[in-house]
């Protein structure tokens, strides 16, 4: 059972990619491991894990630039949170908001971040270039609009929203308009995330009980679940090809672990590596 477990991991990487460079087969992800939140990244495979950042607050959300070249996030400051950008091998790090931001998402052409702006309970969705000028709010929602995620077009922005119950999935067109609502339910459904053909949005959902992952038509048919699990899943992303999704997980233990499954939920396994809020890219 261990040797067929053993190849397994190794034909679903070789599928993948792995090596650490620029093919989108690194997940970078943030974790209390050493005590303090921060941005760390790995190799698709649990393997090569760097810590990015270093300090006493709390960086969360990470985010891969199209390119692989850059990586966006958000971190806690003394009375909110600001959207950073840093390399990838987290050198020249910058604040670039001056409002209370969080979930950083890149344009797929890498020249505009959206962002969730305010507390998630009125918060709205903004977008700005993606050195932090040219700032536009796109919603505004009494009840909160967070959690963006741009289709791969680069027409459309998805987010979860508070509008009808705790949280739906909607999307609208990048410039705020349009917006069309894509779940209906009385739980949470949160944390989309485009697939690369644009065709599906995976999210995260606790509609049946327990937190578990769902993916749906981009227009809003064919919902189906891809995860089973009594404890809980959240957090997906999808790798650069579309083949995989990773999403953090608790299964055995108490820890939160990355997880990495195939686009149809099959072939599930663990990096290994404690963490949330994976984002798959490189």
């Amino acid at each position: 059972m261990k040797r067929s477990v053993a190849l397994f991991v190794v034909l679903v990487f070789a599928a993948v990619g792995c090596g650490g460079g620029s093919s989108g087969d690194r997940i970078a992800f943030d974790s209390y491991r050493d005590g303090g939140m921060e941005i760390f990244v790995m190799d698709a495979d649990g393997t090569d894990v760097r810590q990015l950042t270093d300090n006493d607050k709390r960086d969360t959300s990470p985010s891969w630039s199209p390119d692989g070249n850059r990586i966006a996030f958000s971190r806690t400051l003394d009375d909110d949170h600001g959207i950073f950008v840093m390399d990838a091998d987290g050198t020249d790090l910058r604040q670039i908001t001056d409002i209370d931001g969080r979930d950083p998402t890149w344009s797929p052409d890498g020249d505009r971040i959206a962002f969730a702006g305010g507390l998630v309970s009125d918060g709205d969705i903004y977008v700005m270039n993606a050195d932090g000028t040219d700032l536009r709010q796109l919603t505004d929602n009494d009840h909160g609009d967070w959690m963006p995620s741009w289709s791969p077009d680069g027409d459309h922005i998805a987010f979860t929203g508070g509008r009808v119950s705790v949280g739906d999935i909607y999307v609208m067109d990048a410039d705020g308009t349009d917006v069309r609502q894509l779940t209906d339910n009385d739980h949470y459904d949160w944390k989309p995330s485009w697939s690369p053909d644009g065709d599906h949005i995976a999210f995260a959902s606790d509609r049946d009980g327990d937190w578990e992952i769902y993916v749906i038509n981009a227009d809003g048919t064919d919902l189906r679940q891809l995860t089973d699990n009594d404890k809980r899943d959240d957090s997906p992303s999808w790798s650069p090809d579309g083949d995989h999704i990773a999403f953090t997980g608790r299964r055995g233990g108490p820890q939160m672990e990355i997880f990495v499954m195939e686009a149809d939920g099959t072939n599930t396994y663990s990096t290994g590596q404690q963490g949330f809020h994976p984002s798959f890219g490189g």
